[in-house]
């Protein structure tokens, strides 16, 4: 490394060095230039009056250089007519046309030569922001605008300065510019010397259209509005933004709580709730509301019943706190209350023949169970202790809702769960019968209507086979090895040794190997196949075998 530096460090030195030695440039290639005399300097622009970017009014615009001025060409973008003189150390633009109003103009120097002969070194250009008359820049709401909120204050901007600039306790005798139809009580304060606020006293009547018009009003440098500007807004009608509760599972003690977006009219909104189904026409109960009017509570007055449906409704009728305007639309959701407790559902029938030994038993409830009381009630026959045993309870709400995830609100409280899961050591064609005790309890005391019984029969354990190897291993060529397959419940065993080429034993081996083996099959089978043979398992069923079989191709008679 340290004799490649000393050769860029040399490469460097000698680039340099080339620069440093360049043969000087034929005179016929090289522009002179005169020495300046003193006193021709290139003019330097010094001020403006407007200065740069400052607004104006399309008076003579006065450009002061550092030396007297003979003569200058000023372009103006956008165009406009108009007369440029110098004077002294000055040059003036004086418009001849009146400029656009609230528009933006580049002065441009297209040429300046001062008294003593010297030009301008570089373009020259500034930019003034032309004026109009007083007007209103923008306003909050904006006009026509719809949805606003009942809260929002009233904004109004100017385009120029009209009081001035004084405190907010301090203004009692500036102008008071807005009128509203129809008419609200409020406060209106000059937050700035061109900005205007008014706060409504209380939030403004929902849907709404109010109709705003700001008087004639003089800017402090006297320009004046022509005629009253106006504008309009609709403030927004309340909605319901949600109801609870919902889905399923629901206690029957659980309030029903609506939250509105605005501020209700609480008799209003109380007459156009209902809670009922189709046995309750009308569920009385008592409400309550919160300090802001937004939030409405509904207990019913008893418990409603267990596993029954309920709609929530708040008609149209509803009025705003203001009482005028309704509800934008009418609301309706359900919830279904928590039914008794049962068992809804098992993995394996009851009954059944022939169920997989290996199988696990799952219990589903119709609603969630102590499970505390739940383990205390299981008691399994033919002879399993609970030691043999494992159990665990879960909540599965996708699985109780059939897969109808938007029903799913209300989780059961701690220590109560929905699914059961039982699993021992079965054994192959064995009865056994299940016992869940009528003592399991839900949340409120409910408990199941009978002890839940039922049976069912294993079969045989599922066939299975099983080489006794490792993915990779490696054996000498010099013996006759042999490795052992495991058996169970199988009729016959055909075994096939193929030859791996090269290639693909670098894939198998390789990056990704666990999805190349998935896919993975010998190629050109029949001129890779080494050898193929069949295998009749002895040994009584239901029990794990041990074949052995040797993998080199010839053996010896009577050998696996």
């Amino acid at each position: 490394m340290k004799s490649l530096h000393l050769i860029l460090i040399f490469a460097l030195l000698f680039t340099v060095g080339a620069q440093a030695i360049q043969p000087p440039a034929l005179a016929s290639d090289v522009a002179y230039l005169a020495p300046a005399q003193q006193g021709e300097a290139a003019p330097v622009l010094l001020d403006s009056a407007p200065a740069n970017g400052a607004a104006w009014d399309g008076g003579p615009v006065t450009f002061t250089f550092d030396q007297p001025m003979a003569s200058a060409q000023i372009d103006v973008t956008p165009a406009l007519e108009g007369e440029t003189t110098a004077e002294g150390a000055q040059v003036v633009f004086t418009s001849t046309t009146s400029p656009a109003a609230n528009t933006r103009y580049r002065f441009s120097f297209a040429e300046a030569t001062a008294a003593g002969g010297a030009a301008i070194a570089s373009p020259l250009e500034i930019t003034l922001q032309s004026t109009g008359p007083l007007g209103v820049a923008s306003t909050q709401p904006s006009d026509g605008a719809e949805e606003v909120d009942a809260n929002n204050p009233i904004t109004v901007i100017f385009n120029r300065p009209v009081v001035p600039l004084t405190g907010v306790d301090e203004q009692a005798g500036l102008p008071q510019p807005l009128d509203f139809d129809p008419f609200f009580e409020g406060q209106g304060q000059w937050i700035s010397t061109s900005v205007y606020q008014f706060v409504p006293a209380v939030p403004l009547a929902a849907a709404t259209t109010f109709n705003v018009t700001v008087a004639p009003m003089t800017a402090i440098d006297g320009s004046a509005m022509s005629e009253p500007y106006t504008f309009s807004f609709t403030t927004s009608a309340p909605i319901v933004l949600g109801a609870k509760p919902a889905g399923i599972l629901v206690p029957p003690d659980e309030p029903v709580v609506v939250t509105f977006s605005q501020p209700m009219d609480r008799a209003s909104t109380q007459d156009a709730f209902s809670l009922w189904n189709e046995a309750v026409p009308s569920v009385e109960g008592f409400f309550a509301w919160n300090d802001a009017g937004t939030v409405m509570t509904f207990t019913a007055a008893s418990p409603l019943p267990f596993g029954d449906p309920f709609a929530i409704d708040v008609a149209d009728t509803a009025q705003a706190a203001s009482q005028q305007g309704t509800l934008r639309e009418a609301w309706s959701s359900t919830f279904t209350v928590s039914p008794l407790p049962a068992i809804d559902q098992t993995s394996i029938l009851p009954d059944a023949q022939g169920v997989n030994p290996e199988n696990e038993l799952r219990v589903r409830f119709t609603a969630p169970v102590s499970e505390t009381m739940l383990f205390d009630a299981i008691t399994i026959e033919t002879v399993v202790t609970n030691t043999q045993v494992v159990s665990y309870t879960y909540t599965d709400l996708y699985d109780l809702t059939n897969g109808a995830m938007d029903q799913v609100q209300t989780q059961p409280p701690f220590g109560y769960a929905t699914h059961l899961m039982l699993n021992w050591y079965k054994q192959p064609n064995t009865t056994y019968t299940v016992t869940i005790g009528s003592n399991v309890a839900d949340p409120y005391g409910n408990t199941l209507p009978e002890d839940f019984v039922m049976s069912f029969t294993t079969g045989d354990y599922p066939p299975l086979l099983q080489i006794d190897l490792n993915r990779f291993t490696h054996y000498t060529a010099y013996t006759n090895t042999v490795v052992g397959v495991n058996y169970r419940n199988v009729a016959t065993i055909n075994a096939k040794l193929y030859r791996v080429p090269l290639n693909d034993l670098f894939q198998l081996a390789g990056e990704n190997q666990w999805s190349v083996w998935d896919a993975y099959v010998v190629p050109d089978q029949a001129q890779n196949l080494l050898w193929e043979r069949n295998y009749t398992p002895e040994g009584e069923p239901n029990v794990i075998q041990t074949q052995g079989m040797r993998l080199t191709a010839v053996q010896s008679s009577g050998g696996a």
